[in-house]
């Protein structure tokens, strides 16, 4: 479990840093604000690369890439919004010792929930108002929905008392990285033989998975924490291998690698479009002596109040920005680089191409 750590303290980092240089109007080029590690961020993405042969960007594809491989390894490694939860979880079972994590009534059932975001979204509705992990790093700013944050607010609160309820229940790319797992060679596997029945592993899973009485586990919620292995007593009896147990993977850090490693593989492969594309009109399109260097832009103004406020047609507008016509005039500035493709769109760039 403490192999998990660096890359989670990191991922959290990292993100914080290039949400907040975006959101003051600026961009540190390697400090990024990677779409991908928003849940709906990569849903959206992998939905549109699939229903409109879109363009799959390299973070949403080596998540992928690694959950066929080694299972939802991105959920227990490197999501930011699973690893918050999990660090107040951690604080909620010294505070409640046993009475922390008890079995929920209906937790099975509950866990059907996380396919409603992707259902939403082949609804064409946007969930922009339950996207908690927007919430979580961009609830400093006037641009998250209320209703996000007190969702937000319900989720940290309820880790204090049940390991990760986000992840558990209502994670819409946990469930697609959930189900693509139950194909993965490397999984979590119980030597029968050498097992003596303690049901330590199914008492230590934090998603109550009955570990103890599966050959491999190939339960949906399983993130591959490894606290099951932790805990078994036998050595080798649970242990994290391909088929028939060979190839076992022993150590946390060289898993944590391997994880690393499978993330960033396509970002060095023409297997999709790196999240550094800039959009097809740059500066440069700008038309000949277009002053607007005083125009105080802020993140919270929408394309038309832009557009007023430089005294320019709204279509002219888009066209500068690189942005297609008929684009939602109405969004706010700061939420352009959520939307999928435009993910460059930012509040600097908006600023650099007005000047």
């Amino acid at each position: 479990v403490k192999a998990r750590l660096p890359l989670q303290l990191a991922v959290v980092v990292i993100l914080l840093a290039g949400v907040t240089t975006r959101n003051l109007g600026f961009t540190v080029p390697w400090i990024p604000e990677i779409q991908g590690l928003c849940p709906f961020g990569a849903m959206r993405n992998v939905m549109d690369a699939l229903l409109q042969r879109g363009i799959l960007y390299w973070l949403p594809a080596g998540v992928l890439l690694a959950t066929v491989i080694l299972g939802p390894v991105f959920c227990g490694r490197a999501c930011p919004l699973g690893s918050v939860q999990e660090w107040i979880g951690g604080l909620g079972k010294r505070v409640l010792g046993k009475r922390y994590n008890r079995r929920v009534p209906g937790d099975r059932a509950l866990r059907w929930l996380r396919w409603l975001v992707p259902l939403l979204l082949l609804a064409s509705i946007t969930p922009d108002a339950i996207n908690i992990s927007y919430a979580l790093f961009h609830g400093w700013t006037a641009a998250v929905p209320v209703t996000a944050l007190v969702l937000l607010a319900v989720v940290l609160v309820a880790s204090f008392f049940i390991e990760r309820p986000w992840c558990r229940w209502l994670c819409p790319w946990g469930a697609v990285q959930g189900t693509i797992s139950k194909i993965s060679p490397w999984t979590i596997r119980r030597n029968k033989e050498t097992c003596i029945s303690c049901t330590k592993c199914t008492r230590a899973c934090p998603f109550h998975i009955a570990v103890a009485t599966q050959p491999a586990v190939r339960d949906s919620r399983c993130n591959r924490c490894e606290r099951c292995i932790e805990a078994c007593p036998v050595k080798g009896a649970l242990q994290w291998a391909g088929p028939a147990g060979r190839m076992p993977l022993r150590r946390g850090t060289a898993i944590t690698a391997a994880t690393i490693a499978l993330i960033l593989l396509p970002a060095l492969a023409p297997l999709s479009t790196a999240a550094t594309d800039v959009p097809t009109n740059t500066p440069a399109d700008a038309p000949a002596g277009a002053e607007r260097s005083e125009l105080a832009i802020t993140p919270m103004m929408t394309l038309t109040e832009l557009a007023g406020a430089a005294a320019m047609d709204p279509q002219e507008l888009l066209l500068m920005l690189g942005l297609p016509e008929g684009f939602d005039l109405e969004l706010m500035l700061i939420d352009i680089e959520d939307e999928p493709g435009f993910q460059e769109v930012t509040v600097g760039y908006i600023r650099q191409v007005m000047e």
